[in-house]
């Protein structure tokens, strides 16, 4: 019902964006034409009909605030409003006009829509509200409307739940950017507030403000000025989307930046048990790419299931070596120096599904307040329970501490991957055998301080943000030593180095 409400004022929205565009384009290039010169009739004339062709190929899209229509690697909607909107060819590789300029975060643009649209006491509309507009008095009804539905609750709670709401509207119906006001300057004078078809802004700063890593990408021979334009703009976009079951551990670089869930962030079958479900529901909600846990479970698991897939197992005496690893250092040791095996490639296809479930056991297992926390604080042992453990123990498919079974039908043929995995990684620490058996929750395994994993996501993202041949193997050596690197590097990726 909520969705429902917001889907129609964002649809006023992209209706007001539309005819912005296209009054502004269409008089931009009567005005060049009108004002050619003879020598330069012929050219305007020829730019001017491929921005024309650009804009009513861009009017058509139902999301004209994405970069594309499809969860595809394309961008061929953000490609026709440049082309449309920039008449000099040379500077669409430049992208949209003030985009670094008018970067915003998530909450500012939600918030600046909430305070406009307030029932009781708006502020002035101002970009990318149109003032004349469709959309604002839709969503003013859309505000009144949600408020509506948590009336009961205290004011606190009704405003997290607004923004909550607005912020999934912004993924849902793919809002990218959207039109600008000119740039204010510190001279007297109103300032600008009206929303223009040529300045452009992005929601795609950083909650919490950070340098990107990464600078703009040099323009490359032969690549379309609209593909220059994009790269330039993801680059500077936390909140682009992304896939990742397509990365390697050389283009890792590429998404470093990334504060979202990539689009093929996909959630297994139901399993019915309420916990182990919820768990997946929470850590999607829940999840910040600004958080250095957060960010680091997901490289790791975009690791794990584009380089290391299916070599995921100890040697068959993993068990005998662990037993004399007294600590967690010597555990660490003793994995470091086995090898990687397999058991086949079988049920190991899906890069997807291993993303999303390694992502989700690191950040649940790390948050007390997700539901696997909460329900391991009433466990015999604080154990994982046995909904988690046991009762899809008939699946072939287990993973994790003491397996973690997940939908039979949806992983057939799989095979099974255990805890040991994860202290191997060194995302968790165990004594002994707990890498492989079970054990008590914070007494023979468990999870590092804080500051031990925020050391190991910022060395990992030191080695993974270079241009040097040996990122893969840097980046596994932190992950997993020296020796399982090489193995990796050598036999898996067909990286040959030099010591």
């Amino acid at each position: 019902m909520a969705m429902r409400i917001l889907d129609i004022a964002f649809e006023a929205f992209f209706d007001d964006t539309k005819a912005l565009v296209e009054n502004g384009v269409v008089a931009d290039i009567k005005s060049r034409l009108a004002d050619a010169s003879p020598e330069s009739y012929r050219h305007v004339r020829k730019r001017t009909k491929e921005r024309n062709t650009a804009l009513k190929s861009w009017l058509k899209k139902e999301k004209p605030l994405a970069y594309s229509q499809s969860a595809g690697g394309s961008h061929e909607t953000f490609d026709l409003l440049v082309e449309a909107i920039v008449h000099n060819a040379n500077e669409v590789s430049q992208g949209l006009p003030g985009w670094r300029a008018n970067a915003r975060t998530p909450s500012n643009v939600i918030q600046s829509l909430l305070d406009m649209s307030n029932p009781t006491n708006p502020s002035p509309p101002c970009a990318p509200v149109v003032t004349d507009g469709s959309f604002l008095p839709v969503l003013k009804v859309a505000h009144s409307s949600l408020i509506a539905l948590v009336k009961n609750m205290n004011t606190a709670a009704q405003h997290n739940f607004l923004k909550r709401i607005f912020r999934n509207g912004l993924v849902v119906f793919k809002i990218n950017f959207f039109p600008f006001h000119q740039e204010n300057t510190a001279s007297r004078g109103a300032r600008f507030r009206v929303p223009i078809y040529n300045v452009w802004g992005h929601p795609g700063l950083p909650e919490i403000s950070t340098n990107s890593r990464l600078g703009s990408l040099p323009p490359l021979p032969q690549v379309p000025p609209t593909q220059i334009a994009y790269n330039n703009a993801v680059t500077t976009d936390s909140n682009a989307p992304w896939v990742a079951n397509t990365l390697t551990l050389k283009t890792l670089r590429s998404v470093l930046n990334r504060t979202n869930l990539p689009m093929d962030f996909v959630r297994p079958s139901p399993t019915g048990v309420a916990y182990v479900d919820d768990t997946y529901t929470w850590v999607k909600d829940n999840y910040t790419g600004t958080n250095p846990i957060h960010h680091l479970a997901l490289l790791v698991a975009v690791i794990v299931s584009t380089s290391l897939l299916p070599y995921l197992y100890p040697p068959a005496n993993a068990r005998s070596i662990l037993m004399n690893a007294s600590d967690p250092k010597k555990v660490r040791k003793a994995y470091n120096d086995m090898e990687w095996t397999s058991r086949g490639t079988r049920g190991m296809t899906d890069k997807s599904i291993f993303v999303s479930m390694i992502t989700t056991f690191i950040i649940a297992i790390y948050e007390p307040r997700s539901p696997l926390r909460v329900k391991m604080l009433v466990a015999p042992h604080k154990g994982l329970g046995d909904p988690w453990t046991k009762k899809y123990s008939a699946s072939p498919f287990c993973f994790v501490y003491n397996f973690i079974c997940l939908d039979r039908i949806l992983f057939s043929g799989s095979k099974g991957l255990k805890q040991g995995l994860f202290v191997r990684l060194g995302l968790l620490w165990a004594k002994d055998t707990a890498g492989l058996d079970k054990g008590i929750f914070t007494d023979r395994w468990g999870c590092y301080e804080p500051p031990v994993l925020t050391n190991l996501h910022d060395r990992l993202i030191s080695a993974l943000d270079s241009n040097d041949p040996y990122v893969p193997f840097e980046a596994l050596s932190i992950l997993i030593g020296p020796k399982g690197a090489t193995f990796f590097c050598k036999e898996i990726l067909s990286f040959h180095y030099k010591l």
